[in-house]
């Protein structure tokens, strides 16, 4: 499944708890690439008609055992915490050192195994699911600052490979201005504009939910939008920012390697 022996699950190194990935079957190592999904048709006479896809969420096996020379069995308080710390109701991040920049949001599902010789020592095996069809990136943050910035140009990199479009969080910041434009130069100059704002006002926009939040009570900005939400295309995004605002943008691709 994964070429490297070592792990992380959320923020926990397999190491600390004594774990390494291995592979039971076979000389090959098998692995995730891309990511499922099945073709929507429709067949009139002998024509096929495709309209796009459905994926599922990404699942994959891996076996956990203990090959170190102090940790090699499988005691009653080795198991214990093992139970505590795979068994999420969340999902969390799954990282394998061989692609440390690939980050899985997982959670375990069905029967998980333990094999064991019958003296404490032997492997688990285990079926994690996540949260989408694919992978992610790290989490990038890019910000802007009208106060110290010399250019009102903010350059950002859409790293998806899966996605044409890329919706990113915004958290926006009314220094001065009571208006914020932001138009994306790489994507036919769409126009992200929000008026009527107030000095000092903080807004959150989730552009991809499509939501605005205002740090203030009782106040809703959805009137005061224009209804164009920001978008990233593939590659490079110039986006042109307007106001004496503070910009922070938040971006986690979703990635298939």
């Amino acid at each position: 499944m994964f070429i490297s022996t070592q792990f992380m699950y959320d923020g926990i190194k397999g190491s600390d708890m004594g774990l390494t990935l291995v592979d039971t079957n076979t000389d090959m190592i098998e692995s995730i690439f891309g990511y499922k999904r099945e073709n929507r048709i429709d067949k009139i006479n002998d024509n096929i008609y495709s309209y796009g896809f459905n994926t599922d969420p990404l699942k994959f096996k891996i076996t956990l055992a203990k090959i170190t020379d102090d940790d090699l069995l499988w005691d009653y308080k080795t198991r214990k915490d093992v139970v505590k710390w795979l068994f999420q109701d969340d999902y969390k991040p799954f990282i394998s050192l061989d692609n440390p920049e690939v980050i899985y949001y997982c959670k375990l599902i069905g029967d998980a195994r333990r094999f064991d010789t019958g003296a404490m020592q032997g492997y688990i095996t285990l079926t994690m699911e996540c949260n989408s069809p694919y992978a992610y990136s790290p989490t990038y943050i890019y910000t802007w600052d009208f106060s110290i910035s010399n250019s009102n140009i903010l350059e950002i990199e859409n790293l998806s490979n899966v996605k044409k479009y890329y919706y990113p969080e915004i958290e926006i910041e009314m220094v001065g201005d009571t208006s914020i434009e932001i138009e994306n130069l790489s994507n036919a100059g769409e126009i992200f504009k929000i008026d009527n704002l107030i000095k000092n006002e903080i807004i959150y926009v989730d552009n991809n939910m499509q939501r605005i939040k205002s740090n203030l009570p009782n106040t809703y900005r959805l009137d005061n939008f224009n209804k164009n939400w920001i978008r990233l295309v593939r590659g490079y995004n110039l986006l042109e920012i307007r106001g004496d605002v503070r910009v922070s943008i938040r971006c986690c691709y979703p990635i298939a390697i």
